[in-house]
């Protein structure tokens, strides 16, 4: 037997026309295809940014990007290319656009069509023939239509920039909401939207919480209480975005190479066990997913440790509370300005979880079967996301399925007024929230607080992710 070496090409994403400032970018995913002598090869899969509407552009155009990730964690390289026709030739490659991004140049009117190849290159054991890449290979583009002379993005335009427009929405405006507003537009983002601002890549599904203050905690006669639920106080925080959705098994693995999962799939559930949420991590494996997806997604890491925002240079994942390496981890710290992805502090899980609300759940005093999966209804399982009904915000899932990690360290509560807390300083154990799919009501409240072990893996926790 011999190591075969081949290079498996896979040309990013769909024919793309978008307005001038989209901000989104669309998820396609590939099976991994079978090569012309039946042997399984491993192709990256690919997140395309923008989508939507024509590119049409007379001003400096939006930076195109790729997101890549591959099973095995192997390494890729990126290769751009641009022709004038939109055809299975990638026409000619553009010298020095090697990277996940390429902005294109505006100084000629017209359509040009934009080719990225991703590759990777892994050995394979096997006596047959040397692969080659066309066996492998798909096609895909990105349209740039750069304008001769309109400085708004063509009012009126099915899909430029036109007030109420299907792919973007406003006279001069960002989809995301970020100048100018959107009036009507289908993929705007205004409070609440899940695109705009920072909201992310469109990778995870993100929702827009408004700042705003509410009383954290429950009241001494509230059933189930816990005393570390109180002393009630007010928080005032600002506006953040935080996932709609627990991070999935399909998304963890895409991000970390490998998916850790006990759970799997849930009979008569489809999208099982992809769409099941991510559990048996540990909370430091949650920031290497915060680190590495905020990376892919070219935003500035939120977590450093050991003096570095790269978990490669964070040495091994701590396991146990005798790893020697486990002081290291534990001091991790949040880099003042970064915009990456992180988990919520308890408080922000709390004021998205209640939504407005002051009940006991976050859909009234009274539990039922329709607002969680617990130990009454679960069958010892997770299940997919998002098939339970939504709080008032549109979140899922925040009571039952899987308790979610938090950043804050565990402690007392202020019996004062905060703003934006972040938690005790220091301490024993982080926090959790929300409650899993073997967990009784009393343990699903919106004040409910659970203490994790930061270094154990188990079935009962999972995450969802913030932004700034």
């Amino acid at each position: 037997m011999k190591k075969i070496m081949f290079i498996c090409f896979l040309i990013a994403a769909v024919f793309i026309c978008f307005t001038t400032c989209e901000n989104q970018i669309i998820k396609t995913w590939w099976e991994d295809p079978k090569n012309t002598n039946g042997k399984d090869t491993a192709v990256p899969v690919i997140i395309v940014h923008p989508e939507g509407g024509f590119y049409s552009v007379n001003t400096p155009a939006k930076t195109m990007t790729v997101l890549a990730a591959i099973k095995d964690g192997s390494p890729l390289t990126y290769q751009w290319y641009s022709n004038t026709t939109n055809s299975n030739v990638k026409g000619d490659i553009i010298h020095g656009a090697t990277g996940t991004g390429y902005t294109p140049p505006t100084d000629h009117a017209g359509l040009t069509y934009y080719y990225v190849v991703v590759s990777n290159t892994i050995t394979q054991k096997g006596d047959e023939q040397k692969i080659t890449a066309d066996a492998v290979s798909h096609t895909a583009v990105i349209g740039v239509n750069v304008l001769g002379g309109n400085t708004g993005g063509n009012t009126g335009g099915n899909n430029g920039g036109n007030t109420g427009g299907n792919n973007g929405g406003n006279t001069g405006g960002n989809t995301g909401g970020n100048t100018g507003g959107n009036t009507g537009g289908n993929n705007g983002g205004n409070t609440g939207g899940n695109s705009g601002g920072n909201g992310g890549s469109g990778f995870i599904d993100m929702i827009q919480v408004p700042g705003g203050t509410f009383v954290m905690g429950s009241p001494g006669s509230e059933p189930g209480r816990d005393n570390n639920e109180g002393p009630q106080h007010q928080v005032t925080l600002s506006g953040f975005y935080m996932g709609k959705y627990l991070v999935t098994q399909e998304q963890f693995e895409i991000v970390m190479g490998y998916n850790p999962s006990f759970f799997n799939a849930v009979a008569g559930e489809n999208g099982t066990p992809e769409k099941q949420p991510v559990e048996s991590t540990n909370w430091y494996e949650a920031l290497v997913f915060c680190n590495k997806l905020s990376m892919l997604e070219g935003l500035s890491p939120a977590y450093r440790i050991n003096n570095s925002t790269d978990p490669a240079n964070w040495g091994t994942l701590p396991t146990s509370t005798t790893d020697s390496n486990k002081p290291i981890w534990d001091a991790v710290e949040i880099v003042p300005g970064s915009n990456g992805y992180r988990l919520p502090t308890e408080a922000q899980w709390e004021y998205a979880c209640r939504a407005g609300t002051t009940t006991i759940y976050n859909t009234g005093d009274v539990f039922s079967d329709d607002i969680a999966w617990y130990k009454g209804n679960s069958g010892y399982s997770t299940h997919k996301v998002g098939l339970k009904t939504p709080n008032a915000w549109g979140f899922y899932d925040m009571h039952g399925n899987l308790r979610e990690y938090c950043w804050d360290w565990l402690g007392a509560y202020s019996n004062k007024p905060e703003v934006n807390p972040m938690g005790p300083s220091s301490g024993t154990d982080r926090t959790a929230r929300g409650g899993s799919f073997d967990d009784k009501p009393q343990n699903l409240r919106s004040a409910t607080r659970f203490y994790c072990w930061t270094y154990a893996k188990k079935v009962y926790f999972g995450f969802r992710v913030v932004l700034p």
